[in-house]
């Protein structure tokens, strides 16, 4: 069965519940998490967030003998050193900047 049928039938269920309660609402008061849980989506769900993003193409032929390069290829991304590299390969002029794809899994 569908996501969609299982939501359809609960509903039902609980509407032919409230009918046999003699209750006057002819819709039941579900929350979100109730009905979540008892599908079990929410150990199932993860939402994906894809985005294209440009970054420095450190195989340039004119990255092949900078010290910058050699920096970020051995440093930490926490690093001082790291950074200061970085942040001089974004304003160099010699750079080629080619996109990549970001993949993120979000629970």
């Amino acid at each position: 069965m569908s996501k969609i049928s299982d939501l359809i039938l609960l509903h039902k269920i609980a509407k032919l519940y409230n009918k046999r309660r003699r209750s006057l609402d002819n819709f039941t008061n579900i929350g979100k998490a109730v009905l979540i849980q008892a599908l079990g989506i929410q150990k199932n769900y993860t939402t994906i967030i894809e985005n294209t993003v440009e970054v420095v193409d450190y195989s340039n032929p004119s990255c092949s003998s900078c010290k910058y390069k050699a920096i970020i290829e051995n440093f930490d991304k926490d690093s001082d050193m790291y950074k200061t590299a970085s942040t001089y390969c974004a304003y160099c002029p010699n750079k080629l900047l080619t996109t990549r794809n970001v993949t993120k899994s979000l629970p």
